[in-house]
């Protein structure tokens, strides 16, 4: 998976969208929400998802929030992945 350019200004993971930046969250804000809604692969993915939306990547650095987001990202991406279509659970063995 991997964050791409729509027209008008959107982007897109996976059929998701998401618009320019807001003015009114940080670009730190900003990341643990990406990171948490499981719409980028990895810190490097989310930190180039922030520069397309206009947010500046310079608080992004640190082995510990490095850590903190990939924590994040895995565990959207284990929720994503428990899904089944249009997000219903898959059911159980």
């Amino acid at each position: 998976m991997y964050c791409t350019f729509l027209s008008g200004g959107r982007f897109s993971t996976n059929q998701r969208t998401s618009y320019p930046m807001n003015h009114n969250i940080t670009s730190l804000e900003r990341a643990f929400q990406l990171a948490e809604s499981g719409e980028c692969d990895s810190v490097p993915d989310l930190k180039k998802r922030l520069q397309a939306e206009g947010y500046s990547t310079s608080q992004i650095v640190g082995r510990e929030l490095f850590r903190q987001l990939r924590g994040l990202i895995t565990v959207a991406r284990a929720k994503d992945d428990a899904r089944g279509p249009k997000g219903r659970k898959h059911p159980a063995p």
